[in-house]
């Protein structure tokens, strides 16, 4: 193939390609490389209008055609833990420095900063 047909080439997938999608093999927000115009104008819309009414209304428009195009489907689950020796505390039950009940465990994620090691 010749320089300028290559050139071509690649002209033209980029005009295909998602602002999100990213290359094959690197990285991506999109993960499923998934490419449709209307989301990715409501996508620009959503980001760059400063009227909270049309911000909305362009995100309501990103979930609608998601739920159409459905380019996940989500087959596993992961199983999260956390690991600790004896002594060590407010994993599972923290306690906010106002004394309240934090979340705990519950969503797949803590944080480090609340465990302490008794004596």
């Amino acid at each position: 193939m010749s320089g300028d047909h290559l050139g071509s080439k690649r002209r033209r997938d980029e005009r295909r390609r998602s602002a999100t999608a990213g290359s094959p093999g690197g990285l991506a927000l999109n993960f499923a490389r998934n490419r449709d115009a209307g989301i990715e104008t409501a996508l620009q819309q959503g980001r760059t209008n400063p009227d909270p009414a049309s911000r909305i209304e362009a995100y309501q428009t990103v979930d609608r055609l998601l739920a159409n195009n459905q380019p996940h489907l989500w087959i596993s689950q992961t199983p999260w833990s956390v690991t600790a020796r004896p002594g060590s505390m407010n994993c599972a039950t923290p306690v906010l420095p106002d004394g309240t009940s934090g979340n705990g465990f519950s969503s797949g994620s803590f944080t480090p900063a609340q465990i302490w090691i008794s004596a």
